[in-house]
Formats: structure tokens, sequence, C-alpha cells
């Protein structure tokens, strides 16, 4: 885990804006249940998942995302958030392993409190797991971003903020834009998709080390269709810091037998 952890820590110093400001409910979540798939840009599938999202009380929603790699690797990121006039996260955990992944771990974020818990694995007495405590602003929104996009308007840009997750988790500014609308097709039938990107916001001291050490910037891409019931159609980017471009598109289930 040292590597990664030295990067992310690393170029990942914030600039912080000085206001943060959650994002208004226009759309209320409810029930959801999809599959997906992860290709690489030249088209190979590298694995499957389903993602889902249960209610948990009046204002409290549940949604995971579940990705199982042909390599035997494994993605499990699973969030809790509120959504009462505005969306607040409430609790959020991912675990990642398998040669997909640099480091395999376990990571917990109490989004009331700001406390975090890492394991990395497999656990063991020898590698006991490291705690902390962070002071989240109130639009920490890791694993919301699709969520979120359903919510913003058509153009335009909207700022919140995104934890890195390393030895010592780190927040830094993310701006997502409206950037140009993109034909989808949906069966014979031809539509919109609004072509969003997000992209972590860095000063000046921050960007200067990304040249310096030849790194680039993170920029990830999601694609939704917004007619009344906006849907989600793809992202691209990576799964982790310096991470390979993956491709994440929903899949309909096909029935194996036919009557």
């Amino acid at each position: 885990m040292k590597r990664w952890i030295v990067v992310m820590g690393f170029l990942m110093v914030p600039h912080m804006p000085a206001e943060a400001k959650p994002v208004d409910v226009q759309l209320k979540e409810g029930v959801t249940q999809g599959y997906i798939k992860v290709s690489v840009p030249a088209g190979e599938t590298i694995a499957e998942g389903e993602v889902s999202q249960v209610a948990a009380g009046a204002e409290r929603v549940v949604g995971r995302m579940l990705l199982r790699f042909h390599n035997g690797s494994h993605y499990d990121e699973t969030v809790i958030f509120s959504q009462n006039r505005t969306f607040k996260l409430l609790r959020y955990s991912v675990e990642q392993k398998g040669p997909s992944f640099p480091d395999a771990f376990h990571f917990e974020l109490d989004g009331a409190t700001g406390a975090y818990t890492i394991t990395e694995l497999p656990h063991s007495k020898e590698r006991p797991a490291r705690t902390g405590k962070l002071e989240l602003p109130p639009d920490v929104y890791n694993g919301m971003t699709v969520t979120l996009l359903k919510n913003l308007p058509e153009s335009g840009q909207v700022s919140f903020h995104m934890l890195s997750i390393g030895r010592t988790p780190a927040l830094f500014p993310v701006v997502v834009r409206a950037e140009d609308v993109e034909t989808v097709k949906t069966g014979e039938r031809k539509g919109e998709a609004l072509h969003y990107t997000l992209r972590p916001t860095v000063g000046w001291f921050t960007r200067s080390l990304a040249w310096l050490f030849s790194e680039t910037i993170p920029e990830y891409n999601f694609w939704l269709i917004k007619h009344d019931v906006p849907a989600f159609a793809r992202f691209e980017g990576s799964l982790y810091r310096g991470g390979p471009i993956w491709r994440i598109e929903q899949v309909s289930p096909r029935m194996t037998t036919g009557r």
C-alpha cells in the first residue's frame, strides 16, 4: 500500500474553497437494482457487477456497487445517505482486493463524526487497523456522484468535496461540469446523453508538483440520459489513483433458456 499512499497523499494536497454547500434534493432516490459491466477502452470486458439501492427509513438510503473481476479481484462500495432537502453522507465504506488493484484494504467512514478506519487485507495482528478523524464539510459525497448528477442542472457546474483514501485520508474539492450532448442508442432507438466531467480542483502548488513528477491530474467522465427520469449510461475513469481507465456501463439480463 506504500507506493499508492505516497502518490495520493503527495499530489492531492487540496486548495479548499471558502464555502462548502451541500447539493439540494430535486429528485428523491428510491429502490433500484441494476446490472453493469466493466471494460477496457479497447472493448474487452474484465468484470461484471450490480448496483442496488434501498430505503432504510423515511429519509435514509443505502446504495451499493459490487464488482467481480474475471481475475478474481473484488470491489465493493457502500454508501448510506439522507435526502431531507439536501443530500448528506452518513456512512461510507469501500473494499478492494485482488490483482486488479495495487493494494488490498477495507475503509470505513462515519459521515457524522468524521471517524475512519483503514484495514489492510488480509487483516493480521502484525498490521493492525489504522484509525483517525477528519473534520468533514457538509458536502462530502464519496459514492454518490451519479445520484448528484441526477439532481444537477443540464448546464453550468457545481463544486463539492470527495475523500482520497490512503494511509492518511485527505479531502479535496472537485468541480462537476456539463460538457456536451452525445447520441446514445437504446435498442433501435436513438436518444441523447448528457456528458459530465468531474475534475479535482487543485491550486498552483499541486499543479506544479504534478508537472514535476509527471503526474496527470485525473478526470472522470459520466454520461446520463436526462429525460423525465434520469438514467445512468456510462462512466469512464479510474477506480484508484494512478489506475487504468475503465468503462462502466449498464447491461440487460438475458435468459439462458427459452420457452
